[in-house]
């Protein structure tokens, strides 16, 4: 017992003010109820320390969850690797652990908005943790943790129930207040439930699409050496001004609506499809009217009007922030504006004209 108990001083006096390190092992059965009894985000003076086997990844199109910064890491156990379907999905063994750790940067109590920023480990003198959210790959699935962050800062809880917590935001010189929205477990659980039919869930964002470093991934034993020939990419976030209108819109509408509005998704019955494998306009929305929108639709005839952004159902949900109206219906508070904008440059680079059904 002594001997054991040294040990376990031993690797915790390894945890220093650096971003990597190796520490205690990840329970590989149980939920605790800290964040740091997973041993994989931990805080260590001014410093998030992770899990010496985790490996920081980044996407090259983020999902938008108001403006906050997030930091990402997978941990696989000992001795496994993922491996690579032919469109591309990453499957994970069992015991893989995913984190997601949303912050954002503090000045004067009032937190910033910043475009995402890739490979950093922040400064926890500069920042305000919210949530760590976990997809933990059990036996029988994939199980989704979120865990919210005390308010300094030292460690994070297990919350079912999800929590809300009233921040002001500086975007671009604009100070708002507005609700932050931590989601329920079952929320989690719904937003990854990429088969409607069957319920079963799945990373939304760890798909060779998405990964910027997937590299970095084989090096590290991941996954196996992968030809990534005929696996089209998303585009990076912020966009390159060279880059095509429709690569943008179709990147971000792909991370940010597509694992709900595919054929197999929970949007299935509204024929409305954005992941990033459909080809046709009329499925992504041109000149094609609501199956069953309600006041969602705002008056409007179809989900994209070519040349009109005004007149398009697909701008008007993005920009509400009514929960009767808005899309994505969770996952945020705020209007994504840079969003926004990138969807209207695509609609109205769209030719044709909606012809009425009679």
């Amino acid at each position: 017992m002594r001997l054991r108990v040294a040990m376990l001083l031993a690797l915790t006096g390894l945890i220093s003010a650096c971003g990597q390190e190796a520490v205690a092992p990840v329970p590989t059965a149980g939920t605790p109820e800290r964040l740091s009894e997973w041993h994989l985000v931990m805080r260590a003076g001014s410093r998030l320390v992770l899990n010496g086997q985790s490996l920081q990844y980044d996407l090259n199109t983020p999902l938008f969850t108001d403006y906050a910064q997030k930091l990402r890491t997978v941990w696989l156990p000992e001795g496994t690797t993922a491996s690579v379907t032919d469109d591309g999905v990453i499957e994970f063994p069992v015991g893989t652990v995913i984190t997601k750790t949303f912050y954002y940067p503090e000045r004067d109590g009032v937190l910033v908005a910043a475009a995402p920023r890739r490979g950093v480990v922040p400064d926890l003198d500069a920042v305000r943790l919210i949530e760590t959210r976990l997809l933990v790959r059990r036996a029988g699935g994939w199980e989704a943790l979120p865990y919210v962050w005390d308010e300094k800062g030292e460690d994070a809880r297990l919350s079912v129930a999800g929590d809300i917590q009233r921040v002001t935001l500086d975007h671009d010189g604009e100070v708002t207040g507005f609700s932050y929205v931590v989601p329920t477990q079952a929320e989690c659980s719904s937003c990854h439930a990429w088969d409607h039919s069957s319920g079963e869930m799945r990373p939304i964002g760890p798909k060779l699409r998405h990964v910027s470093n997937i590299d970095e991934w084989v090096a590290a034993g991941i996954l196996p050496p992968v030809e990534r020939g005929d696996v089209r990419r998303t585009t990076d976030w912020p966009p390159d001004p060279t880059t095509s209108v429709e690569a943008v819109a179709r990147s971000y509408l792909d991370i940010n609506c597509g694992h709900c509005h595919s054929p197999i998704g929970p949007a299935d019955t509204s024929g409305l499809f954005l992941h990033f494998d459909e080809t046709s306009l009329r499925r992504l929305g041109a000149c094609k009217q609501p199956v069953a929108a309600g006041r969602g639709s705002g008056g409007r005839l179809v989900s994209i009007a070519p040349g009109s952004p005004e007149d398009s159902i697909m701008h008007f949900r993005m920009q509400s922030t009514d929960p009767g109206e808005m899309m994505p219906e969770i996952g945020r508070s705020l209007v994504h504006e840079e969003g926004v904008a990138v969807i209207d440059a695509w609609i109205r680079s769209m030719r044709g004209e909606c012809v009425a059904s009679i």
